[in-house]
């Protein structure tokens, strides 16, 4: 049994799926189904990674924040309706997040590359993040699908980039994804 879960594609995939599976029948009827894709994330995070937090690097705030958006996104969903306000405010955060993320890894960096790659990082979230809630928050089978999409996108990327865990983790969220839309 320990060998079958130290196999990546269960860490990754499987194991990710099935949770995720449960979840969304369970919410589903609450309308929280996506947060299916939480617990996939979570359970791919458990079975790679674990929930230590200390030091707080990269990775790990990666995790934090992967974690606590749902939180974040529950209460909007359920308190506000969606405005193009409400998706700027929420793509500023997401550029935040993505600054708070990377500072350290660009504070080594010389001005000209820090602000390149810094730029990109955070242009990218912030367009990602604005898009997605301005065009998809009504709909949940598109966002569902643009789920898949950007957890395979960065998963294959990531494993690609020679991140075997990061892969994981963008192939824990398109399970996640999958199995959301499967209910």
């Amino acid at each position: 049994m320990q060998e079958m879960l130290a196999n990546p594609a269960v860490q990754g995939g499987l194991a990710p799926f099935i949770a995720a599976l449960v979840v969304a029948a369970l919410l589903a009827p609450f309308r929280l189904g996506g947060l299916a894709v939480v617990a996939a994330f979570a359970t791919a995070v458990y079975f790679i990674a674990g929930f230590t937090f200390a030091p707080l690097t990269a990775t790990r705030k990666i995790i934090l924040l992967g974690l606590a958006a749902p939180l974040a996104g529950i209460v909007i969903d359920f308190a506000f309706r969606p405005t193009r306000l409400e998706a700027w405010v929420l793509a500023l955060a997401g550029a935040a997040a993505a600054a708070w993320i990377f500072w350290p890894i660009l504070a080594q960096k010389d001005l000209e590359r820090a602000l390149l790659l810094g730029g990109t990082a955070v242009l990218a979230t912030a367009w990602t993040v604005g898009f997605s809630h301005s065009r998809l928050a009504e709909d949940g089978v598109r966002a569902g699908a643009a789920g898949l999409a950007l957890g395979i996108g960065a998963g294959g990327a990531a494993i690609l980039g020679a991140s075997l865990t990061y892969g994981l983790y963008g192939g824990a969220v398109a399970a996640g994804s999958g199995a959301f839309l499967l209910v």
